[in-house]
């Protein structure tokens, strides 16, 4: 018999967003069909816009560290360069 990973709080697949200072999927496009990201900064105050899947807008600090965050987004965006944060897509 073989295993199926279809429990809601495992993820399948994962895809770049963003790669520290490479935007993978380029600020504000819609990112494709996601259930979490998966942020991995490496320093502290990197300050991302979200853009919900309503069109409303939140905006998140992170500080040094990797978080899932079960959430989906249409697009995002930043201020500067932002190269110490790469975002990741779950599905």
């Amino acid at each position: 018999m073989a295993i199926r990973t279809s429990n809601q709080p495992s993820y399948d697949k994962i895809f770049q967003i963003k790669n520290a200072g490479t935007d993978t999927i380029a600020k504000t496009a819609v990112i494709p069909a996601h259930r979490g990201l998966l942020i991995v900064a490496t320093a502290t105050n990197s300050t991302f816009t979200f853009t919900n899947l309503d069109g409303t807008t939140c905006d998140m600090t992170f500080i040094t560290g990797n978080f899932i965050l079960p959430i989906q987004i249409r697009s995002y965006t930043y201020t500067g360069t932002q190269t110490t944060v790469s975002i990741y897509g779950l599905y």
